[in-house]
């Protein structure tokens, strides 16, 4: 399956061959994956691969890193410093509704938790969360389809899944929809246009097409965010390093 620009341009050009994986950039300047078989991608995630082995592009075991499943307490961190973002959007007479899309081992759930946050997890995985507890919140499936009613969410987050949705204006549609009208979106991606990014082109170690489909810059995913009606308050490094 070929996949088409978010801006709707089907016209490209090549950029890279990482991994036996063609790269092409749009004339909107937006790089993606040329083409995927969809029912093997997807199974990447819903057969726990993802989770427990990492992908082609840089198995856990290879790179020296722990599997999401085992890693809770480096995301937690992770999570926690994310979070510190979030805090101040929250009031602290009520427990503003969190669903974070692309959920993992649900690390991240537990820091908005520990925060007074109300939290559901999204994943197409059905055992990459371990705690039980943790478990109880999350919805297996895609976002369109789990069952979350219109005007309901005060925050969405796509905390580094965003490059990896198939679909991601679907995904951004539906995430409109299903948050109240003063609720927001959180988007954290690789920075294509960040320094390193610039540098190293397609050896920046992000560029994992097996996994990352899309390779926004900041810019451009500001673009996109207020062509599909969003109005972005702000743009930052939210964790060093990420």
């Amino acid at each position: 399956k070929k996949l088409q620009c978010v801006c709707g341009d089907s016209a490209s050009k090549p950029w890279a061959v990482v991994n036996q994986i063609s790269i092409v950039e749009c004339r909107c300047g937006v790089r993606r994956v040329e083409s995927i078989d969809p029912d093997k991608y997807t199974a990447l995630y819903t057969s726990g691969t993802y989770h427990g082995e990492g992908s082609s592009d840089l198995p856990h075991k290879e790179a020296g890193r722990e599997p999401h499943k085992t890693r809770f307490d480096t995301d937690y961190e992770v999570g926690r410093q994310r979070v510190k973002k979030l805090v101040r959007y929250k009031d602290s007479d009520k427990s503003p509704i969190l669903i974070d899309v692309g959920c993992a081992n649900g690390a991240f759930m537990a820091a908005a938790l520990d925060q007074g946050f109300k939290v559901f997890g999204v994943d197409l995985s059905d055992d990459a969360v371990h705690s039980q507890y943790l478990a109880q919140f999350v919805r297996v499936g895609d976002l369109r389809s789990v069952g979350f009613q219109r005007r309901t969410a005060d925050i969405i987050t796509f905390n580094d899944s965003f490059e990896h949705f198939i679909d991601p204006l679907s995904a951004l549609k539906a995430a409109r929809g299903i948050l109240k009208r003063d609720g927001m979106l959180v988007v954290e991606i690789p920075d294509m246009g960040s320094k390193d990014a610039v540098e190293q082109g397609a050896q920046f170690k992000h560029v994992k097409p097996h996994e990352h489909l899309w390779y926004f810059t900041a810019t451009q995913l500001r673009s996109l965010l207020e062509r599909e009606g969003f109005n972005v308050l702000d743009m930052q490094v939210p964790v060093p390093g990420k």
